[in-house]
């Protein structure tokens, strides 16, 4: 929508809207539209890389990001028969958004707590889910 915009105005203030939905694809177990996550990033990174918007390397950190997320998701509470194939495919994901993001400089762009994340990830995916579990445990509590 920024893209096409004929007119864009700017204000001084911030203004924050935030609506959580209980059935959202972001609230709900991992299941096959889960995968839409990936692909979503995907296409805008693509637009952007088309229209030759400087933004698309900063999108490759959402494409990390993304997926750390799903693989959590997954890992935590899906039993399909296709899990390891999910899996697969995640992390093949994960490893192409990160060389995109290490090869175009924007690495240095994330902070030291997502380093060790996106690091720990990059080592042995299963515990990013188990910390994720725990925190969300004690957020609970």
């Amino acid at each position: 929508l920024y893209y096409y915009s004929k007119k864009i105005i700017t204000l001084d203030s911030v203004y924050y809207n935030y609506y959580t939905n209980s059935v959202s694809l972001c609230n709900s177990p991992f299941s096959q539209k889960s995968m839409d996550m990936l692909k979503a990033n995907d296409f805008i990174y693509d637009f952007l890389q088309q229209k030759r918007i400087d933004f698309a390397p900063v999108q490759a950190i959402m494409g990390v990001n993304a997926a750390i997320y799903v693989y959590n998701k997954l890992d935590l509470n899906y039993t399909g028969a296709d899990k390891k194939m999910y899996k697969k495919q995640i992390i093949q994901n994960y490893r192409k958004w990160l060389n995109v993001v290490k090869l175009n400089g924007v690495y240095g762009l994330i902070s030291v707590k997502q380093r060790i994340k996106w690091t720990v990830f990059g080592i042995c995916p299963h515990v990013t889910s188990i910390i994720r579990k725990r925190m969300k445990e004690n957020a609970d509590e």
